[in-house]
């Protein structure tokens, strides 16, 4: 059996991996903790703003362009002990991601414009202007 435990910082959980390392029958994988799965636009936001707690507009949309955002930085990110390749990691993530998503759109949602760089926005305005006049025919 491979268990793994989780906690919220100072809350144990390296005492209860160390106690379960003890017994024969189980095994670990690695001393890291999967911080995915319960920090703020992980797998636990993700889940709340997808089957919880959603808004009509744009909830479940940030949430997944949060998580990517979070996929990207935990694929570049340096010097920290990491069990998957990178690549891999981003893959199986995009995978899962891909899933979980019935419909996309491209063009600017309502999350587009209120986040990210001014200039990409301005920059996709003004190419949005500029050629959705050819789909009106």
């Amino acid at each position: 059996m491979i268990i793994s435990t989780i906690g919220y910082g100072a809350t144990g959980s390296g005492a209860v991996y160390a106690l379960l390392k003890e017994f024969s029958s189980i095994q670990d994988k690695s001393e890291v903790e999967f911080k995915l799965a319960y920090q703020v636009d992980g797998l636990e936001d993700l889940e709340l703003h997808l089957m919880k707690r959603h808004a009509k507009n744009a909830s479940g949309d940030a949430a997944i362009k949060r998580f990517k955002t979070l996929i990207d930085y935990y694929s570049r990110v340096p010097l920290t002990k990491k069990l998957v390749d990178p690549s891999s990691f981003k893959s199986i993530s995009n995978e899962y991601l891909d899933g979980l998503i019935q419909a996309s759109f491209k063009g600017l949602e309502s999350i587009d414009t209120e986040t990210g760089s001014v200039g990409k926005m301005i920059i996709a305005m003004a190419f949005k202007k500029k050629s959705f006049h050819y789909f009106k025919k």
